[in-house]
């Protein structure tokens, strides 16, 4: 056996030259600064190893998935009762979630007989390479991911492309399992106009014999904007710069088209402050999506109580981490705090994340 002290400062040894996300010279992706509160809620879980799979084994730590659910719904303008969120690995576990409730959803009889119809999955060139490891994972296949033109000047979705992409394909009696409105990437920000990306959907229903397509947000980077969806620009209580006020403005109004999907992919561990793996996919219809993924009877867990994701979920042991420290974090900083942080981004002067009050990010 090995010494403790030993081992530990073996285990401190392979940080040193770890990247410091709090340094304004670290621009490596977004991965800002944990919260202290969220760090703590994620440790507890390490040291009391709740397993979220089923009631028995979680007990109260589920309310963190359920709550999230609840409160993000109502921060996107969802019925919060019908919401419904699963933490999983990654925004790429969000993006592949996004895809598998567009074949089920389109392609029902793939979950016993596999893909048998070459489905689109539809996004935008700025969309994240992700969209070749879910439709690879998947089994639909890399081949099947349709990309849509940009605009040069926004980054934006080109709409006439993707009616033209869609009326083909309608034509053609090839359906669409999910379009991937991409919203805020780390390099160009893009936003799609998803209310619009809507409504051409709705113009250009799959063919008959095939259920309706899955509108899904990939908002892992740009989600935390949607706090500034119905903030009042015009008093401004928080006292932003003129410049700032434009950005957040902007922003804000882009995030509030989030309503429009049915499904949206957001990372706590980006503009959230929370530890990595914080990702929640989140789905508008709570009972639509768990229904259509249920599978048969368990082996050996029995359901003794009413939440019970094993039933419906990719992965089987599932982790409390990232559900405590993504739940925790909205509940620490509050709406306020988080239009805070946010909005003293675009303020020199930053203070960590760690900090007692709400914490500044770098200088923009």
């Amino acid at each position: 056996m090995g010494d403790l002290e030993a081992v530990l400062d073996g285990v401190v040894a392979l940080f040193n030259g770890a990247p410091n996300w709090g340094s304004p010279l670290t621009m490596c992706n977004v991965s800002p600064q944990s919260n202290t509160a969220a760090i703590i809620a994620s440790m507890l879980s390490q040291v009391f190893a709740p397993n979220t799979l089923e009631g028995e084994y979680a007990w109260n730590v589920h309310r963190a998935e359920l709550e999230t659910a609840g409160m993000l719904g109502n921060l996107l303008g969802w019925d919060p009762l019908a919401t419904g969120a699963i933490y999983t690995y990654g925004g790429g576990g969000c993006f592949t979630y996004g895809v598998k409730y567009g074949l089920t959803r389109v392609l029902p009889h793939s979950r016993t007989r596999g893909i048998r119809t070459d489905a689109k999955v539809i996004c935008s060139q700025q969309a994240h390479y992700v969209r070749q490891n879910a439709t690879d994972w998947t089994g639909l296949g890399m081949d099947n991911v349709v990309l849509v033109r940009t605009d040069e000047a926004t980054n934006r979705m080109d709409l006439g492309h993707l009616g033209e992409i869609l009326q083909e394909l309608a034509a053609k009696g090839v359906p669409v399992a999910t379009v991937i409105c991409t919203m805020g990437t780390t390099d160009a920000n893009a936003f799609d106009p998803l209310g619009e990306v809507r409504a051409l959907l709705d113009q250009h229903p799959n063919p008959p014999g095939f259920g309706k397509a899955v509108l899904y947000a990939d908002a892992v980077v740009g989600w935390s904007w949607i706090f500034f969806r119905d903030y009042d620009f015009e008093a401004n209580p928080l006292e932003f710069s003129a410049r700032a006020l434009l950005i957040l403005r902007r922003n804000g109004q882009a995030m509030a088209e989030l309503r429009h999907a049915d499904a949206v992919g957001i990372d706590f561990h980006k503009v959230g402050w929370a530890p990595y793996v914080s990702s929640c996919f989140l789905y508008r219809d709570a009972a639509e999506f768990e229904s259509i993924h249920r599978r048969g009877t368990d082996a050996y867990l029995q359901a003794r109580t009413p939440y019970n994701p094993m039933y419906y979920t990719l992965e089987v042991s599932r982790t409390a981490s990232g559900s405590l420290a993504g739940w925790e974090t909205p509940g620490h900083f509050g709406k306020e705090g988080m239009q805070a942080i946010l909005g003293e981004s675009w303020r020199p002067g930053s203070i960590s994340a760690t900090s007692s009050r709400p914490p500044r990010t770098w200088s923009a």
